[in-house]
């Protein structure tokens, strides 16, 4: 068995399904402060601000520190479905990271500021 260091599990690294390699660094959460939004229980869902140049992102992650097998199939499914989600009216997936022993689905603030602002 495989046991990792509480320092190696806060390193976000891409899951076997994830990033193409050009992006990784611009997903990296390992620097950021993470500003709780939402929480409902089974998600949380997070403001990620990370140092300049980088753009601050969305997260969602399971609350629990061991999620349930269903709660990270919900956000595995989630990002399956990227290609196929109009970002005209919903944040795309851009990643899925693991995150403090956790998977976390990385959405871009820039859907967010369209929103807010009414341009989209």
């Amino acid at each position: 068995m495989l046991t990792r260091t509480p320092a190696e599990d806060r390193q976000s690294r891409p899951t076997p399904s994830a990033i193409p390699a050009e992006i990784v660094g611009v997903t990296d959460l390992s620097t950021g402060v993470l500003n709780v939004l939402w929480e409902d229980g089974e998600f949380v869902l997070s403001r990620a601000v990370r140092g300049e140049p980088l753009p601050p992102l969305l997260t969602i992650a399971p609350t629990s520190l061991r999620p349930a097998p269903d709660t990270v199939a919900r956000l595995e499914h989630a990002y399956a479905l990227r290609e196929e989600v109009d970002s005209a009216w919903a944040a795309r997936p851009l990643a899925l990271v693991r995150y403090d022993g956790r998977p976390n689905d990385l959405h871009s603030m820039e859907w967010a500021s369209r929103r807010c602002r009414g341009n989209g």
